[in-house]
């Protein structure tokens, strides 16, 4: 029996930037190499000793799948999982024929231990204790995901056993660094852990909080002893029903209606010779060898076999429908009417320990309800109905709320990949019971404003809300999984797709969000186009339907897109829109209505606004990714310092005494300060955008372009987001 190690792999890999927005995968790093295959419950009485009340699930899930969760009976589960005093109160962790088991026991009587033979108790309620709970232990049984040959709880897999020691080690250290740079680090730890480790430490700290739990309803009114017994007498009474089921369909038969002399006595009365060489045909002794005789006994004894193992096979699938029956009659038992100690049982510890198996098996393959996303990412199981335990996943479900380096900038915006902010927001609304009053009014205002193409510092504006609670509420946000970060989606911003694996994968969920009529790859080909902006690209599709000279994959997409609306108005394609008069917008000449005209400009509307959803709900599944701009500094042109020095002292007076109406330029002067002073900040080193430049500095990001493309020692570099970008120096 081993216990859970103490600590995982330590690394040196420096943390990643909790801000960081660009090539993130998630889907890569979510994934557990471990998954729950079952839940057991193990008591011991006074009296009845150790014996295992409920197995979840009866059988497995493949036929296939022979799992010793499965394969072992009732009687060795419960000798394996009683451990002795010194292991209870404390996490155990045991690797059985490439099986995990994570057990955790609980002690409720210290002193029967000791004696062999007590002597029952008689207490004032009027109850013995010859019935009572000496030991409690929960059992979880993990599969590893993939075939391993080493123990998984040792931090990593092995990839290859021959390999040398030196080699492997140096590849499995590789491997584990890669995991822990993800979402696998460890950062109640303050240090890095591996995932194997990570996923039996949840399963430990949920049971840590289910049996401590039980423990409590135990000792305060017996809560685990009385379902115990319930169950026990339960399964007795099954047991019953079937002996006598069995009992009165067995037919009546006699020892002579089987036997074959007697069956060859019926059959021939008046010949004795033939009943005589029947009987010495039967005996062994008097019968010759013969080829024909053997190959007979053969075929007899494989029919004879083959009947044995399908009588068997019906026998275990008996069994196994008799657990099943068994376990649903559990599931819907009511509580006892009363209780000996006076408080009433209103719980199922049967239903509760299913819940807590589903709710270990969860995962982030399905997307989470609304109500769920702003209330916990952890599951809650009652204990008697009133003791509410939060369960763990065995998959990470990253909680980006734990880090307290993670700040939402005031310049970047929320977007929203499961549920719309009008759906949190109506889920929060119906989950407090029709009481609006009680849900935050500021967090009310910031749902009702949220705009993708719109700053965190815009909404916080609009719904008069200062932006320091803004900000606070973002970050909760986000941290529950409700939204992420993103730059906002402005018409002058550029998208890209860094891998392409996730739009295959990412096709089902978009299939069922916008319709089977527009292909995801067709999508991500003409927002992803070099050569064009957000806008641009909006702009082209939607007026891809009446224009001949567009491109292809615009044109395409455009009519994909007006097949999906649900009000399609039938328009004559051949007549372009440069030939609608533009005499008065929506009439003709001669005062008439142009009804084809108002129903073309509306379908392009309604088109730009789809496509801009389409990006909107990629850019939040992180399919697709913002191109940023970086500044770097570039050594100074020899021929530009030299015009510089020789330009006439005339020219420079002359620009002195203009003086424009509109915005006017800014001065070399001017443009050298902010030079140095972006130099002295470190925002010319490639790493800081110019988001984040302008942000810092105080500046319009309008107004820090034109400089920067003004400027000879300055260049904007577009490209994507990597880890340790827009990185402060005191994080």
């Amino acid at each position: 029996m081993a216990t859970q190690p103490k600590s995982g792999v330590q690394s040196s890999i420096h943390k990643r930037p909790s801000h960081f927005r660009g090539n993130e995968d998630d889907s890569r790093q979510d994934s557990s190499p471990f998954s729950v295959i079952g839940i057991a419950l193990v008591v011991d009485q006074r009296g009845k000793g150790a014996r295992m009340v409920l197995r979840y699930p009866t059988s497995p899930v493949q036929l296939e799948d022979e799992d010793i969760f499965f394969r072992l009976e009732s009687r060795q589960m419960a000798k394996l999982f009683r451990p002795k005093p010194s292991l209870c109160g404390q996490p155990m962790t045991l690797s059985v024929g490439g099986t995990v088991f994570c057990c955790r026991a609980v002690l409720m009587q210290d002193d029967v231990l000791g004696s062999s033979n007590p002597a029952p108790e008689v207490f004032e309620d009027g109850h013995d204790d010859s019935d009572d709970l000496v030991l409690f232990s929960v059992v979880v049984a993990l599969a590893p995901q993939i075939k391993t040959t080493s123990l998984p709880i040792t931090g990593w897999f092995e990839s290859n056993a021959r390999e040398k020691m030196k080699q492997h080690r140096q590849s499995q250290i590789h491997k584990s660094l890669s995991m822990l740079e993800g979402k696998f680090a460890a950062s109640s730890h303050g240090g890095k852990a591996s995932a194997s480790f990570l996923s039996i430490r949840r399963v430990h700290v949920s049971l840590t909080r289910l049996c401590r739990a039980l423990e409590r309803e135990e000792r305060r009114c017996r809560y685990v002893s009385l379902q115990a017994n319930l169950f026990h007498q339960l399964r007795h009474d099954l047991y019953k029903k079937y002996q006598e089921h069995v009992k009165t369909s067995k037919p009546q038969t006699t020892a002579a209606a089987v036997s074959p002399v007697s069956m060859t006595s019926k059959t021939l009365p008046n010949d004795r010779s033939n009943a005589m060489r029947h009987r010495r045909s039967n005996s062994f002794i008097s019968v010759p060898y013969d080829h024909r005789s053997e190959t007979t006994m053969s075929l007899r004894n494989h029919i004879t076999s083959a009947a044995n193992a399908c009588a068997e096979a019906d026998k275990d699938l008996d069994a196994v429908e008799k657990e099943q029956e068994l376990l649903e009659i559990m599931v819907a038992a009511n509580p006892p009417a009363h209780s000996d100690t006076g408080f009433a049982h209103q719980g199922n510890l049967a239903r509760e320990l299913l819940q807590t198996y589903h709710a270990l098996a969860r995962n982030n393959d399905f997307p989470p309800t609304a109500l769920d996303i702003l209330t916990s990412r952890e599951a809650i199981v009652y204990v008697n109905r009133h003791v509410a335990v939060a369960i763990e996943s065995v998959r990470l479900i990253h909680n980006l709320s734990c880090d307290t380096k993670f700040v939402v900038r005031p310049f970047e915006t929320l977007l929203f990949p499961y549920s719309s902010p009008s759906q949190l927001l109506e889920s929060m609304l119906g989950g407090v019971k029709g009481n609006p009053g009680t849900m935050p009014h500021r967090l009310q205002q910031l749902l009702l404003r949220m705009n993708p193409q719109k700053p965190l510092s815009e909404i916080a504006m609009e719904a008069s809300v200062p932006l320091q609670t803004a900000t606070e509420i973002a970050t909760h946000l986000v941290g529950q999984g409700a939204c992420v970060v993103s730059p906002i989606l402005s018409p002058s911003c550029r998208l890209a797709c860094v891998h392409v694996d996730q739009i295959h994968s990412s096709g089902l969920a978009f299939s069922h969000h916008f319709g089977p009529e527009v292909p995801i790859f067709l999508v991500v080909s003409v927002l992803t186009d070099a050569e064009r902006t957000l806008g641009e690209s909006l702009k082209l599709v939607s007026s891809s339907g009446a224009r001949r000279t567009s491109s292809c994959p615009a044109r395409i997409l455009s009519e994909c897109i007006r097949n999906s609306l649900p009000h399609r108005v039938a328009l004559v394609s051949s007549v372009p829109t440069s030939d609608i008069s533009p005499v008065v917008a929506g009439t003709y000449g001669d005062g008439s209505v142009d009804t084809i005209g108002q129903e073309r400009r509306r379908e392009m509307e309604e088109v730009e606004k789809r496509l801009f959803r389409m990006a909107t709900w990629l850019r939040a599944h992180k399919v697709l990714v913002h191109l940023q701009e970086f500044l770097i500094s570039v050594p100074p042109s020899s021929q530009h310092s030299e015009s510089k020095e020789t330009k006439p002292e005339k020219e420079d007076h002359e620009n002195e005494e203009k003086v424009d109406s509109g915005a006017r330029p800014v001065e070399p002067l001017a443009d050298d300060l902010l030079y140095q002073e972006l130099e002295d900040t470190d925002c010319l080193q490639g790493q800081i955008s110019l988001q984040e430049c302008a942000w810092r500095l105080g500046f319009e990001i309008t107004k820090l372009r034109m400089m920067a493309q003004r400027h000879d020692r300055i260049r904007i570099v577009i490209r994507i987001a990597e880890i340790g970008d827009d990185q402060h120096d005191d994080a």
